[in-house]
């Protein structure tokens, strides 16, 4: 309550991964009704390097590209999410995406 978007993101962020970021902008908007959300999703930088479970999480780690663990990655979303940004990561603007057509 009483707060943008985008500071719900980063509020977010520091509650699971004691992450501060300085978010880039809007990546994408997913509706998933069979759960009742609609998630928005930034692309964002750390402002810190480090990164710690906080109370809403029991571990947190961060992953080259290639040392994703994708098959362990808890909500269909987040690997959507990363796709897309490694998809624009080297625009500096692009539309917001949404729920891959195949899903």
């Amino acid at each position: 309550m009483n707060e943008t978007a985008d500071e719900g993101a980063a509020r977010e962020a520091w509650e699971e991964a004691r992450a501060k970021l300085k978010i880039d902008q809007l990546l994408a908007i997913y509706s998933i009704p069979q759960i009742s959300q609609v998630q928005i999703i930034y692309r964002a930088k750390l402002s810190k390097p480090e990164v710690s479970a906080g109370p809403e999480s029991q571990a947190v780690a961060l992953f080259d590209r290639d040392d994703i663990p994708w098959r362990d990655l808890a909500f269909p979303t987040v690997e959507w999410a990363l796709n897309q940004h490694y998809s624009v990561q080297e625009k500096s603007t692009f539309p917001p995406f949404s729920n891959p057509l195949e899903v």
